[in-house]
């Protein structure tokens, strides 16, 4: 499991960096710190590719000062088909 944190420079441009908080984590090379942009209001993808596909970080929930509650990571998994 990674700890992910955003954080937004004095120009303007963000950063995810993920720090790992598990054993297992750790021996999974993580992201580091990406450079993310704004892909919509609540979405942010990242700014180059990593590794081969831009991963996509969708901010959910919030408080009053409109921080995330959570971000979230996974990808979509279509539905399994039944068998034949």
């Amino acid at each position: 499991m990674f700890e992910y944190v955003i954080d937004v420079g004095p120009v303007g441009r963000a950063w995810l960096e993920a720090t790992p908080r598990t054993d297992e984590a750790r021996l999974v090379t993580g992201p580091g710190r990406l450079e993310v942009v704004r892909l919509r209001g609540d979405a942010l993808i990242t700014a180059e590719p990593y590794p081969g596909h831009r991963p996509v970080f969708v901010l959910v929930g919030g408080d009053d000062r409109h921080r995330a509650r959570f971000l979230h990571t996974s990808r979509a998994v279509p539905p399994r088909r039944p068998s034949p």
